[in-house]
C-alpha cells in the first residue's frame, strides 16, 4: 500500500477570495469530524491560498491537534483565473462585447492551468511517494478546476494498462465531479520500473477508493437564510448560550 491521497473540493469558483457562508462552514465541520471518526490521520495537509480552503484545511488540523502539523499553503492550488469573466454569468449578453474591449483580461488557458498542476505534482506529490521511510496520507483541499486537472495529470502518470475497475466497483478512469467538500480518496504508489526508457514521471499506481464521497453530510440540511450568509468565525453557536446547572 503507497500514500493515501485525498482531494477535497471547498468553495465556488473563481480566484474571487470569497468566504464561505455558515452553511459551507456546517459541511466543513462536519467533514472534519466525520474522517476523524474514521481513523483517517494527515500526515501533511496542502491547500490553496484563498481562504475558503484555508479554513478547511484548518477545520482538518483541529480534529488532529499538533500531530498533522501546520496546513502548507500553495499557490499553484488557487483556482482558475476566469479574467474579465471573474463573477459574470455564462449567458451574460454582454460577454461579447466585453470581448472587443481592449481591457478585457482573457480566462487562465488549460495549459496554464496543466502547467500548475503538474508544478504541484513535481515539487509537492512526488517527494512525498519517493519517500519510502514512511507511508503519507495527505489531503490536498483546493477548487473544482484546478483539482480536475490535477487528477488528469495524475492519471497519465499511471502506469499501463489500467484495470477496468477498483475493488469498490468505481471505474477506473472516472470522470471526477465534485460536491462542495466532496472528496476523491486515491490509493498511491511508485511502481519499480521495467523499461529502461520509462521515466519517473510514467510509473504512477493509482487505486480510486471514492469519488465524490458525500457521506459526511447525511442529514445535513441548509438553514434558511442565515445559511447562505458569510461565515463569522466570532459569532458564537446557540448552544453557547445555554449552561447545565451544576
Amino acid at each position: 500500500m503507497g500514500s493515501m491521497l485525498t482531494f477535497i473540493l471547498v468553495g465556488s469558483a473563481g480566484v474571487t477570495d470569497s468566504a464561505l457562508t455558515n452553511h459551507g462552514m456546517l459541511q466543513v465541520e462536519k467533514l472534519a469530524g466525520y474522517l476523524s471518526q474514521q481513523g483517517v490521520r494527515f500526515t501533511r495537509v496542502f491547500c490553496s491560498p484563498l481562504q475558503r480552503a484555508r479554513a478547511t484545511a484548518d477545520a482538518l488540523k483541529s480534529t488532529h491537534g499538533d500531530t498533522m502539523g501546520k496546513p502548507f499553503v500553495v499557490p499553484c492550488l488557487r483556482e482558475k483565473d476566469y479574467g474579465s469573466l471573474e463573477g459574470k454569468s455564462w449567458v451574460s449578453p454582454n460577454v461579447n462585447v466585453k470581448e472587443k474591449r481592449d481591457s478585457f483580461t482573457p480566462a487562465e488557458t488549460f495549459d496554464e492551468l496543466s502547467s500548475r498542476a503538474k508544478e504541484f505534482v513535481k515539487d509537492f506529490l512526488l517527494p512525498l511517494l519517493r519517500d519510502g521511510s514512511d507511508n503519507h496520507t495527505v489531503a490536498v483541499v483546493s477548487h473544482g478546476v484546478i483539482l480536475s486537472v490535477i487528477w488528469r495529470t495524475l492519471k497519465q502518470m499511471r502506469v499501463p494498462p489500467c484495470s477496468s475497475s477498483s475493488s469498490h466497483g468505481i471505474p477506473g478512469d472516472p470522470l471526477v465531479m465534485w460536491s462542495n467538500t466532496g472528496y476523491l480518496e486515491l490509493d498511491l504508489s511508485m511502481a519499480m520500473a521495467t523499461d529502461q526508457n520509462q521515466t519517473a514521471l510514467s510509473n504512477l499506481e493509482i487505486s480510486v477508493l471514492a469519488i465524490n464521497s458525500r457521506q459526511h453530510l447525511t442529514n445535513l440540511k441548509r438553514t434558511r437564510g442565515i445559511g447562505n450568509s458569510k461565515h463569522d468565525p466570532k459569532q458564537q453557536k446557540l448552544g453557547s448560550f445555554f449552561h447545565r446547572r451544576q
